[in-house]
Order: C-alpha cells, then sequence, then structure tokens
C-alpha cells in the first residue's frame, strides 16, 4: 500500500492529463503563435476602424469617463463609417493604459478575445456534442481563411463572432447541462449585441429562434427564465438610454450602406424579394469557397483561398447532414439555427463577409462534427486513437504554419493595388514611422499629409502621433494647393502619394519640386513621397481664370411634383441635384467651391409660392431669395441663421410674396467657411399654395 501510494505521488502531473486535453493546449498555443507573430506586418494594411477602438479608449479615459458629456456610455458614435462602437472600447482601456497605442497593442487585444471563439467551439464539441478529438475545433477555426485574416486585425467583427460563440456554448450548456448556465449565456449575448450594430441582430433573430426551438423547456424551467429576463432587462439599461438620446445613428448606418431596406423607392414586395435573395446568397457554396473580388474587397481576401478553407467542404457537408439527422437533439437543432441567424442583419443591405463572419462559429462546429465522424470510422478499421489524434493534429498543425508562412511572404504582394479602393497600404508607415522620424529630426514645423489613400486618415494622427506633435500635422491633399494658393514656405513638408506627386508636376502650377523623403509600396513601386515645392510666377493668374470658371452655373432639367424644373446651380462635387427633392436628409448636393452656392429654379407653370424648408450641413450661414413673377414683380427675402446645433432646418415664410412665381434664385451663403467652401445641402422643399 505504500510503495502503491508513493508510485502514485510520484506521477508526473502531465499524465494526469487525457490526451485530448494536452491537445488543445497545444492547439491554443497554434492559435495564438499564428496570431501573434508579425502580427504588425499582416495584414499588410492598419485601418481607421481598427484604431478608432484605442482613440476612444484613450479620450474616454482622459474626459473621465464621459463622451459626448454623457458618463459611461453604451455607444460611442462617431459618424456612420465606424459603426457603433462599444465594448470593444472599453476592452482597449487597459490595454491603452497600459502598453500605450501601436498597431501590436490594438491588434493583440482583438486576438486575446477571439481567443474566445477558439475555445468555445472546441468546448461545445467536448461538453455538448461529447466527442472525442473535440481539440480539432480549434484548429479548424483558426486556418478558416477569411478567420485567420481578420483575426490578425483590430476590426470589432470577429470579437463579435467570439462572443457569439460563447453565447452559443453557454446557451447550449443552459439546454444541456444545467439550466444556471442561462445567465452566462445572457452576459454573452449583452457582449454580442453592445459590440456591433449588427449583433443587436445577431442575437435578436438567434434569442427569437430559440425560444420557440425550446419552449417547453423554457417553460419547465420558468424560474430561471423569469430571472435570466430581470437580467436582460438591467443589461439593457444602456441600450434604453442610449435611444432616448434621440441618436439616428442606426438608420444613418444602414444608408450609408445603401440599404434597400430603408430606400423609398422599392416597394415592400421589392424589399422581401430583394432580402430573399441576399439572405439564400449568404449560403452558396461558392460565395464561401470560391470568393471574388467584385463582391468582397481585395483586402478581406487572402488569394488563393476560399472564405472557408476548400478541404474542409466535405466534412462540413458531412457535419450539416448529421445535423439535419439529429435535428429532434436540441445541440444539433439549436447550432443549424445559430447558421441559420447568422446573416440575417446583412441581409438587410448587401452580404459581405465581415456582415456575416460569425457563421464561421456554426460552420466550425459542423466541420468538427464531420471530421470527427471520419475519424470514429477509421478507428474501426482498427486504427488506434492516439495515432489518429497525433497524425490529425501534425496535419491541422502543419496547415497553420503553412498558412503563416504564406501570409507573411506572399501576402504583400498578392494584391498589387496599394490605394483607395485597394489594400490601403500606408498608415503604419506614413504615420508610424516617417512622420514621427521627421519631428524628432526637426527643421520641419509643418507636415501636411494627404488623406486620398485610405478612409478616416485622421483617426491616424491620434492614433500613431503624441499630443505634441498631432498639433504640427495637418490632411491636405495636393488639391488643396492646386486648387488655391495656401502659403507654403519653409519649415513645411507635403506628404502625397506618388500619383499625386505626378500630378503636381503635370499641373504646371508648381515648380521646384523637391523629394524629401520616399517610401515605397511592398511591389517595389513608389508609394508616398514627403516633398517641399513653389508656385510658378504666375500662379495668381491660373487660379483666377480657374475660379471664374468654377463659378458659372450649370444647367440641369428635372421635376417636382409634376410640375417641370429647369434649375442653374453651382457646380457640385458629391450628390445630385434630385438628393436635394427626395425627401431624405441622408442623401445630399454638395457645391464644389462656390460661397455662396446658387440654386436657379424656373418653373413650368406658374406657381404661388409662400416660403420653403430647407436642411444643410452644420454651419453659420445667411441665405437669401429672389422671387420673379411673369408679370414682372420681384421681391427679395434674406435672413441669417447662427448657432444651430447639429445640421440646421430652417423655415423661411415669404411676407406678401409676388403672385405666379417663374423663377426662384436661392443663395447661400457661408459664414463658416471663405471664399471657397463644400456647401452641404440636403433637403429643399418649396411651400405653394
Amino acid at each position: 500500500m505504500t510503495a502503491n501510494l508513493a508510485t502514485t505521488q510520484e506521477r508526473p502531473k502531465w499524465k494526469n492529463y487525457s490526451l485530448d486535453g494536452i491537445l488543445f493546449s497545444l492547439a491554443i498555443g497554434i492559435y495564438l503563435i499564428t496570431r501573434l507573430v508579425a502580427l504588425e506586418d499582416f495584414p499588410i494594411y492598419f485601418f481607421a476602424d481598427e484604431a478608432v477602438h484605442s482613440n476612444l479608449a484613450e479620450n474616454l479615459v482622459s474626459n473621465g469617463f464621459r463622451y459626448q458629456d454623457q458618463l459611461l456610455p453604451a455607444y460611442f458614435p462617431i459618424g456612420a463609417s465606424y459603426g457603433l462602437n462599444s465594448i470593444t472600447v472599453y476592452l482597449n482601456i487597459i490595454p491603452v493604459l497600459l502598453f500605450g497605442k501601436s498597431i501590436f497593442v490594438a491588434r493583440a487585444t482583438a486576438v486575446l478575445i477571439s481567443i474566445l471563439g477558439a475555445v468555445a467551439v472546441s468546448l461545445i464539441l467536448r461538453n455538448i456534442f461529447k466527442l472525442p478529438y473535440w481539440w480539432v475545433a480549434t484548429l479548424i477555426i483558426s486556418i478558416t481563411p477569411t478567420w485567420f485574416l481578420h483575426s490578425r486585425t483590430a476590426f470589432e467583427n470577429v470579437m463579435v463572432a467570439s462572443f457569439y460563440a460563447c453565447f452559443l456554448y453557454f446557451y447550449l450548456s443552459y439546454r444541456k447541462i444545467s439550466a444556471k448556465y442561462l445567465f452566462a449565456a445572457i452576459i454573452f449575448g449583452a457582449f454580442t449585441f453592445y459590440s456591433h450594430g449588427l449583433g443587436q441582430f445577431l442575437i435578436a433573430i438567434t434569442s427569437i429562434l430559440f425560444l420557440f426551438s425550446d419552449l417547453q423547456y423554457h417553460w419547465t424551467n420558468r424560474k430561471i427564465i423569469l430571472l435570466g429576463l430581470i437580467l436582460i432587462m438591467i443589461l439593457l439599461i444602456p441600450y434604453i438610454r442610449f435611444l432616448s438620446s434621440g441618436s439616428t445613428i442606426l438608420t444613418d448606418q444602414m444608408r450609408m450602406r445603401g440599404s434597400y431596406w430603408i430606400n423609398s423607392d422599392y416597394t415592400a414586395g421589392e424589399k422581401i424579394i430583394q432580402f430573399g435573395r441576399e439572405y439564400l446568397f449568404a449560403f452558396n457554396p461558392n460565395y464561401w469557397f470560391n470568393p471574388q473580388p467584385e463582391h468582397d474587397l481585395v483586402r478581406h481576401l487572402m488569394k488563393g483561398y476560399g472564405h472557408l478553407f476548400l478541404p474542409g467542404l466535405v466534412f462540413l457537408i458531412w457535419g450539416g447532414v448529421v445535423g439535419v439527422k439529429n435535428i429532434r437533439e436540441p445541440a444539433y437543432r439549436n447550432v443549424l439555427l445559430a447558421l441559420i441567424a447568422s446573416p440575417f442583419g446583412a441581409a438587410l443591405t448587401q452580404i459581405t463577409i465581415l456582415r456575416t463572419i460569425w457563421s464561421i462559429i456554426p460552420i466550425t462546429v459542423l466541420t468538427g462534427v464531420g471530421l470527427i465522424r471520419f475519424l470514429k470510422i477509421l478507428e474501426t478499421h482498427r486504427i488506434s486513437r492516439k495515432l489518429l489524434a497525433s497524425v490529425t493534429y501534425a496535419t491541422l498543425a502543419l496547415m497553420n504554419f503553412y498558412m503563416l508562412w504564406d501570409a507573411l511572404n506572399n501576402g504583400p504582394l498578392w494584391f498589387k493595388d496599394y490605394t483607395l479602393y485597394g489594400m490601403q497600404y500606408g498608415a503604419g508607415q506614413v504615420f508610424g514611422e516617417l512622420i514621427p522620424e521627421i519631428l524628432e529630426e526637426g527643421g520641419y514645423d509643418k507636415i501636411d499629409v494627404t488623406p486620398t489613400w485610405a478612409n478616416g486618415t485622421d483617426q491616424f494622427v491620434q492614433f500613431f502621433l503624441e499630443p505634441d506633435q498631432r498639433a504640427r500635422v495637418s490632411m491636405n491633399s495636393v488639391d488643396a494647393y492646386l486648387n488655391k494658393k495656401i502659403p507654403f514656405g519653409e519649415g513645411q513638408l507635403l506628404v502625397l502619394t506618388n500619383e499625386e506627386l505626378v500630378r503636381a508636376r503635370e499641373s504646371q502650377k508648381i515648380t521646384t519640386l523637391m523629394i524629401d523623403r520616399l517610401i515605397e509600396y511592398p511591389d517595389g513601386s513608389p508609394g508616398f513621397v514627403a516633398v517641399t515645392f513653389e508656385y510658378v510666377e504666375n500662379i495668381d493668374d491660373i487660379l483666377r481664370v480657374e475660379r471664374e470658371a468654377r463659378k458659372a452655373l450649370v444647367e440641369e432639367s428635372t421635376s417636382l411634383n409634376g410640375i417641370d424644373l429647369l434649375v442653374r446651380h453651382s457646380l457640385h462635387d458629391m450628390g445630385n441635384l434630385e438628393a436635394i427633392f427626395d425627401n431624405d436628409h441622408f442623401t445630399l448636393l454638395r457645391g464644389l467651391e462656390a460661397n455662396p452656392f446658387i440654386l436657379e429654379l424656373n418653373f413650368s407653370s406658374p406657381l404661388d409660392i409662400y416660403g420653403f424648408q430647407a436642411d444643410f450641413a452644420n454651419m453659420d450661414f445667411t441665405i437669401t431669395a429672389m422671387l420673379e413673377s411673369s408679370m414682372g414683380d420681384y421681391a427679395e427675402y434674406s435672413e441669417t441663421f447662427r448657432g444651430i446645433p447639429g445640421d440646421p432646418h430652417i423655415e423661411m415664410l415669404f411676407e406678401n410674396p409676388p403672385a405666379s412665381v417663374d423663377r426662384v434664385r436661392i443663395e447661400i451663403f457661408s459664414h463658416t467657411h471663405g471664399e471657397s467652401a463644400h456647401i452641404h445641402i440636403r433637403e429643399l422643399e418649396l411651400l405653394w399654395r
């Protein structure tokens, strides 16, 4: 007895762990290695959407945990282009405080959160389905190409998917193990809900499906359900507070993404049909295994790979068949329902990989089920489980390391469009290396950087530069210098793309253009140049001629409530004339340069006009309306508006206006801008009897 006890006590601790447990631990290690190695180098871009979480976290802390005068806000709306940032901001606070802001820190934070998803899919196979080889799910999700790519970014989408994986695991645990797991499911459901606008749709639709799927079980555990509902109501308090603020960002997001659902040009039937098309497209195997650049931007693709790993297709089908055959089993049924729910929100606009990446969670589970079924068949041929586990692990591990090697060595050259509509390469190189280096060396007091090569480049100024450096950096494209004479002297530097450099040289407005620094694209072609320059001697004459030409009015025909209009207006550079008559405040017409911006409306039939309503972008302005009648009567009305918060909505009523007005000339003069102004007209509604 004594000898046996001693033998047990001396047994190495690692032998107390099962082979599956050891392989799972090693799989997590591989996941971390293939995410964190050279994290700054692949993907080769760094987006404003990645930087914004850290910037908002920094701002929140520096402002006493207030944002836009609200303490601990539910969301951080900074414009429709960035979405609804929330949990992701709070999760970046500690990394920013401890390690500062860098590409590695921002992305590593997202990587650590994504581990939740990699762990959850394996735990579903182990604890819910009670399968051997359950650790394969971690390695499967790790080599899923779209997950591999996006889990190495700081985009919130993979974080949403990881929270959703935990929600699914704990819900299945509630259903199969203990009802008390419901509370953990609700908490991770809230994390999913608050991480992304589409996360709201994802959790809502999934919860509705789970509600009806397990209605009898819920009723049996109604006491737990009641407590769960109380927890849900508590967790919804921040969202209710957000809605009470009157924010329109939810609809703004859908408008910006071109959602047909809020497009008045579509009938209800057409919207339903379009939704069906988009939704079914989310289950198109060709999309998942052979994605095309025309549907997803190249920066969201790995060349030579599908969104899903092609060798896994047979196991996914196998797992799907097993799930359908066992649909009466709650675990299989709810995994299939999670797959059904995943693309719902994205189908309201257009299916893209970032809008439906959470589909990877149920897909990975089903692929794991199929692979394990295959391995169990091999066991019947007298192949030992240890040998099968070792070979399977080695194969999946090698696939992981090959994908990492391929991405780091060949990824920079997969797609050679490094500009705005391609890879948007350059944030780390320009703002993380070039500009700090120039500012530290001295000699330049002010640096202008072109914003034309990426979205949201203003976010990079805060992300990469120290507070004392930010004041010395401005965002200005070469067109600003070519369209208007801007003082540029000693101590100033202009950072341009090579395309802008060529355009500047060909403009014949600039001379003595000297290149100070050069950044090459990954393929060796010139990417960015830091330059100094001088204008040609007759630049004032050249610009004067161009300015007068731009002030000329252009002529268009349109209709308004069945009345034909001939409209003469100042040149514009965004939107169209119909945008200001479509009863949609999101669409607009933006003036190119003219201040005042002129709208001259000539009616095919005289109207008894007594005023108008209009919406503009934020500015202080004076608006003047001149009315002429067919009888030669004339009247002029003018009013100044200052300090209107947000995008101003105004109404002007005319006192004793002429009858039968044939022409209305409206001049909008911005006091906020100078001689040159991009005046935004969102909506114009004439009032007549």
